[in-house]
């Protein structure tokens, strides 16, 4: 497949946030009750229409025990997209958070686009972190963001088309950028001001 055409995806959080089971959801409509640990990392791959174009996402579901932390950081560089998941219902997978952003910080390319994903939704009635407190974290740290639930598959499928869209346009931007053509100005309307709010399908 052309490498243009290709993004890889890796998927991190804490330990039983639901990282495996959002994956299966997404990528072959499973549903992955109650499933194993992740051990060390784990890959599944999906084709996705958008527009005219056909993508491959290759999504890379990482093990969020700690004894495996040490072999994440290579799936984060190599990451065009990282999706961050928390537990809704576990306000320490919430916590935890600054820990992963943390790692991101060090790891992660610049050009890498980041979603936060609150999962476990169908659990509201035990809901420990409001829906505000994760759009503040996503908009703290210049993220995409939204919640989902990989039991009914709420919204999975809107945060990956959401997640590929800001692909396909980072990289389209990119390759803009690398052959010296520029976007053009409307010089009427003045300079444009960069914007802070990340986009959010909710």
């Amino acid at each position: 497949m052309d490498k243009q055409c290709l993004f890889k995806i890796s998927v991190i959080g804490d330990s039983s946030v639901g990282k495996t089971s959002l994956v299966a959801k997404y990528a072959k409509n499973i549903d992955a009750n109650d499933p194993e640990p992740t051990i060390g990392i784990d890959f599944l791959a999906k084709a996705v229409r958008l527009g005219e174009q056909i993508y491959r996402l290759q999504m890379w579901d990482t093990a969020g025990q700690e004894r495996f932390q040490s072999l994440i950081p290579s799936y984060i560089r190599n990451a065009d997209g990282i999706v961050v998941v928390y537990d809704i219902t576990n306000r320490k997978t919430f916590e935890n958070l600054k820990i992963w952003f943390s790692i991101l910080e060090e790891e992660k390319s610049d050009y890498a686009v980041i979603a936060l994903v609150g999962n476990k939704h169908d659990c509201t009635s035990k809901r420990q972190v409001s829906l505000d407190e994760g759009r503040a974290v996503a908009k703290e740290n210049g993220c995409l963001f939204t919640e989902t639930s990989a039991k009914n598959g709420k919204n999975i499928d809107g945060l990956f088309l959401m997640l590929l869209q800001k692909l396909v346009d980072r990289r389209e931007k990119l390759k803009r950028k690398k052959i010296g053509v520029t976007e053009p100005i409307d010089i009427a309307a003045g300079p444009r001001r960069k914007r802070s709010c990340p986009c959010a399908i909710m």
